[in-house]
């Protein structure tokens, strides 16, 4: 194996930052290069890789926030950072070591905002840290949506009752599937048009674009303008 493909494995895929490599291919072919510079690059090249910050990312849930991030290469472990100021550095704010992605903070206030920024260790050093970002934890069964804690509904409760709400607050069901969600559905009929349902789960509407034969529609033309393709009664031309 020449020295250049011996570097290349001896450094790694993971962490290599591509100055580095250049570098590296640089000196290998100077006419007199010993393993010793080598191996002294390497750990420079090293050094320079554990200061990659991570890329943070949080999201809200039901009285808890989900923190998740990418893989840094060679990172030993991961330290989280927390408060519920937008500004803070790692002496004003709560540290939280060994955290895995994704890490779930629960215990949290509902409508209460909080931010994080994370750390990287590598050779026992903490590495630069991620940009700070914020969410907020929701409570689900306050009967209040709220989309920033990834509710898709709230019905006021925590059970799966059939109107379409689960005990997490997201949806249960589909259109088309046969069931009518009482809070996303007008109706269902299993995705077909019927006398009193649309395929898209609203109750037939002249003027709506969906043409339903079975409800009585000759035509529909997304109107209820007469002198068009369709009148509006959505009975012909």
């Amino acid at each position: 194996m020449n020295i250049k493909k011996s570097l290349f494995y001896k450094i790694g895929i993971g962490g290599v930052i591509i100055s580095c490599i250049i570098t590296a291919c640089s000196i290998s072919k100077k006419e007199g290069t010993n393993n010793n510079e080598i191996f002294a690059l390497l750990a420079a090249i090293s050094a320079t890789a554990g200061t990659v910050a991570p890329t943070l990312t949080a999201t809200g849930g039901n009285l808890q926030i989900v923190l998740s991030w990418d893989t840094i290469a060679g990172a030993e472990s991961y330290n989280l950072y927390h408060s519920t100021s937008e500004s803070f550095t790692s002496q004003t704010g709560s540290k939280i070591t060994g955290v895995t992605s994704p890490y779930v903070h629960t215990g949290q206030v509902d409508a209460t905002s909080r931010s994080y920024f994370l750390t990287a260790v590598r050779g026992g050093q903490e590495g630069p840290a991620s940009s700070i970002q914020t969410a907020t934890a929701g409570l689900c069964g306050n009967n209040i949506t709220q989309t920033y804690a990834s509710e898709a509904c709230d019905d006021g409760n925590t059970i799966d009752n059939g109107n379409g709400c689960s005990t997490t607050c997201k949806r249960v069901g589909f259109c088309g599937d046969g069931t009518r969600q009482s809070i996303f559905e007008a109706c269902d009929s299993s995705g077909v048009n019927a006398v009193a349902c649309d395929s898209d789960c609203t109750a037939p509407v002249c003027g709506d674009g969906i043409r339903n034969a079975a409800a009585g529609e000759a035509c529909d033309d997304g109107n209820v303008n007469n002198g068009d393709t369709c009148n509006s009664t959505c009975s012909g031309p």
